[in-house]
């Protein structure tokens, strides 16, 4: 460092420190005079000047006293490659790098900003400025100017960097964050605190302890208001100082409310918000699930147990054996199509159906296949079949489209009064037309559903009766949803409350795909 200093130093410039000659005295009675007229005595700074020629620094009594140095001390005139040392080797490249531009640049004042060494080996901020001075030759045979102390300024800096940084972490965090003064009222909050809350800002900040309880309960459900924002009172448990809110709203957003007592002068508390409502909604849904596998498993297997144990222990004729045998086999596949539903939907979380097989299809062969294979209820007459035209191909996976084909069929007759028809109508769309898309509609005439419920079929183990008196695991749409995407495919509910409900799916068209047509379409694309 001391060799790239010199670079811009005449040479036989590191004879050190040296006692203050009268030459030294005569200049630093100059550079106090000076300071007095142009700074002033509680400026902060003090001034320098640099001799190129004696390679002489000589600093004036407020630039030592500011470093820790008695005024009359020694290094108030320093060999100038010797002020290296005083740098703080973080700034000493910047410093370097600031003198070389300086010497080439004709700008005539210069600043830069460093630490310099104290006399107790602390740093101070400075702030430097130079400018050259012409002589009655015109060289620049010397350099003076100014050191200030800026230590007051960079800890404001730094305070107001960091404060910076801290808003904008708290800005983008999905906690919501409050806190209290040191009078208890409110004094800061994040923005998601407001989110979660549907807060205001004009109605929140300067509110007491009392006051924020108070409209926060108003925002909650009754059955999770607080008393008090002590882990010792109120319904906070004393060992986890948190409580869970529920804030009232369609649909409801539960929030975990952590509380730390900090106790200073400038806060008194900590709050901040995590919302919980996905985890509440899957500790439900695992409940939901749990009720209902144990119901709808438990009626078909009290039917297998119950009639193989009347078989085991007497003896019956044929035709009883055979009525017996058909309803447990019932009751059996009854089982098998639950245990199937969830099994699929475990395909699907664990990503294995994303792998489907497309090829060209014939809707309408799909349809006939379909409505051929479904096990009609008892005393249901088939579906009604409607087609204007055959031959209409999507792009789609067989076994897949079979599945959704046999899922809203079985809803369709699940949820509709037994004299009452199931129709199934094709949906064909020519290419060119604004939506290229084909499908098929299922209507039915039975208890239909609310718009709300309209909006949740295909949540998963969502049912619109809840009485329990139709069979079923709430599964059947949400894997006809689930197919439907990975196809790149809709679905389109339209219900109406003891009117009924139309279903209706729509595939993608292959590449080049006709229209009607009179004949089967190939599978496989061309």
């Amino acid at each position: 460092m001391s060799a790239a200093i010199n670079t811009l130093l005449p040479s036989g410039m590191a004879r050190g420190l040296r006692p203050v000659d009268e030459s030294a005295h005569e200049t630093r009675q100059r550079l106090d005079e000076w300071e007095a007229a142009i700074l002033g005595p509680s400026s902060g700074a003090g001034v320098w000047k640099w001799d190129i020629r004696t390679q002489k620094l000589t600093l004036s009594k407020s630039i030592l006293l500011m470093l820790g140095y008695p005024a009359n001390h020694p290094t108030a005139e320093v060999d100038a490659s010797n002020i290296i040392k005083w740098i703080h080797s973080d700034d000493v490249t910047v410093a370097i790098a600031a003198w070389l531009r300086a010497s080439r640049s004709m700008v005539p004042v210069h600043e830069m900003k460093l630490r310099l060494r104290c006399r107790d080996s602390r740093y101070v901020w400075v702030s430097v400025r130079c400018a050259r001075i012409k002589s009655s030759d015109h060289q620049f045979p010397q350099v003076a100017g100014t050191i200030t102390d800026i230590k007051e300024q960079w800890l404001t800096k730094e305070v107001d960097d960091n404060n910076a940084q801290l808003e904008a972490m708290l800005s983008m965090s999905p906690y919501g964050i409050l806190t209290f003064d040191g009078d208890g009222r409110v004094k800061y909050r994040n923005p998601a605190f407001l989110q979660l809350t549907d807060w205001r800002t004009s109605e929140l900040i300067g509110l007491d302890e009392a006051a924020f309880i108070s409209a926060l309960n108003s925002r909650c459900s009754q059955k999770t208001r607080l008393f008090a924002l002590l882990a010792s009172e109120g319904n906070f448990p004393t060992s986890k100082e948190r409580a869970l809110l529920e804030i009232a709203g369609s649909p409801s957003r539960f929030l975990m409310l952590h509380v730390i007592n900090v106790g200073s002068e400038a806060v008194s508390k900590i709050l901040y918000l995590r919302d919980v409502t996905h985890e509440r909604i899957s500790e439900n849904t695992k409940a939901d699930f749990l009720s209902m596998a144990a119901h709808e498993l438990r009626s078909p297997m009290a039917g297998i147990r119950g009639f193989s144990e009347v078989m085991l222990t007497q003896t019956f004729s044929p035709e009883q054996v055979s009525e017996f045998l058909t309803i447990i086999n019932a009751n059996a596949v009854r089982m098998a199509g639950i245990l199937d539903d969830l099994l699929d939907l475990a395909r699907i979380d664990a990503g294995s159906a994303l792998q489907i097989h497309l090829e060209v299809l014939d809707l309408s062969h799909l349809i006939d296949v379909a409505i051929a294979s479904f096990a009609l209820p008892e005393e249901r007459s088939a579906p009604i079949y409607n087609a204007s035209c055959s031959g209409v191909r999507i792009a789609g996976d067989a076994d897949k489209i079979h599945q959704v084909l046999q899922n809203l069929l079985s809803n369709a007759y699940k949820y509709s009064a037994a004299d009452t028809p199931v129709e199934v109508t094709l949906i064909a769309h020519q290419p060119g037309a604004p939506d290229e898309r084909a499908g098929v509609a299922f209507r039915d005439h039975g208890i239909g559903m609310s718009p709300a419920n309209v909006l949740r079929v295909g949540e998963r183990f969502f049912r619109a009766d809840k009485s329990g008196e139709v069979p079923g695991t709430g599964l059947g749409m949400s894997i006809v949803k689930e197919i439907m995407a990975l196809h790149g495919g809709t679905m389109h509910i339209e219900s109406s409350q003891d009117i009924g409900t139309v279903v209706s799916v729509l595939f993608p068209l292959p590449p080049r795909a006709p229209g009607c047509v009179n004949h089967k379409a190939n599978h496989g694309f061309d």
